[in-house]
């Protein structure tokens, strides 16, 4: 099961020029299928959280991929924690305080790839110990769908929760879900907070830098603000790709619900066969080809 929808009803009923109620039920069905099929042919979890893997651990191996990643550092005063993760190492499984590895801190991690790389191997006696590292870490791609999370430093007026703004530079559509003391939230709903070529981004910083000094107005023009920090970035920033080839998959899988199980078609013309709605579209394996998990050996 997928760990986050990766999009949303109300994106994939714009695409889709669908007004009424009818079919929410059957799309939100859709979405948690669609999220499904791309999250597994990703071979990586989305969902930005903390995360528990338990891994087998084979003769001599050094070398371990992270299910979640990119890995979120742990900062501490003069630089990053170098203990960013809890790892145990028990061949019983039971994993208690005195199989922590705290003090075998001699490992390097690479927080955007995922890869953990000990210095010595753990297991250097067996072919094999399954289920035998287990480690706890925070890592993933984004907490939320659509939720971005931030702080502001100018506005007019009196920006309201509820109300629907605009972002003056690219036309990005969100609702204000809270806004005091600084801080705010928006749902964002429409177009996107990021200038056309995104796509040649190559990391997160570049992705939010864009949205600092953004400024959201609402309908009346009266009541506006400039974000200047953004603390939470969701997958509609984070990984536009992602949801693009949700929203993608959905819109075919929806099109095609009533063939589902057919393979293939006869007609005066010949005999084709007939992509499968619970098979992932071109489009969409081309859309997170990017983000796509290739490392399995060690």
């Amino acid at each position: 099961m997928a760990t986050m929808q990766l999009t949303t009803l109300a994106r994939v009923k714009t695409i889709l020029e669908l007004e009424t109620t009818e079919h929410d039920a059957k799309l939100q069905l859709l979405i948690t299928s669609a999220s499904d099929l791309i999250e597994r042919y990703l071979q990586r979890r989305v969902l930005l959280t903390q995360w528990t893997d338990i891994l087998d651990v084979e003769i001599n191996q050094r070398s371990f991929w992270l299910k979640a990643y990119p890995v979120v550092a742990t900062m501490v005063p003069g630089g990053v924690d170098a203990q960013q993760i809890q790892a145990y190492y028990d061949i019983k499984r039971l994993f208690g305080s005195d199989t922590s590895l705290e003090d075998y801190n001699n490992y390097g991690l690479d927080l955007v790839q995922g890869q953990l790389v000990w210095e010595w191997p753990l297991n250097i006696n067996r072919a094999k110990w399954e289920r035998s590292l287990k480690l706890i870490y925070n890592g993933g791609i984004a907490p939320t769908v659509d939720k971005l999370v931030g702080t502001y430093t100018v506005f007019a007026g009196t920006p309201l929760v509820g109300s629907q703004v605009t972002g003056a530079l690219y036309g990005t559509q969100a609702t204000i879900i809270a806004f005091a003391g600084g801080n705010f939230i928006l749902q964002l709903t429409g177009g996107t907070p990021l200038p056309s070529n995104f796509e040649s981004y190559v990391d997160a910083a570049q992705l939010v830098s864009p949205i600092v000094g953004e400024t959201f107005v609402d309908g009346t023009g009266l009541n506006s603000f400039t974000v200047a920090t953004v603390t939470s970035t969701p997958l509609w920033v984070a990984a536009p790709g992602l949801m693009g080839a949700a929203d993608n998959q959905v819109m075919f899988m929806f099109q095609r619900r009533d063939s589902i199980g057919l393979q293939s078609l006869s007609t005066e013309g010949g005999h084709y066969s007939v992509e499968q709605p619970m098979q992932l579209t071109k489009m969409a394996k081309q859309m997170i080809q990017q983000y796509r998990r290739y490392a399995v050996s060690h």
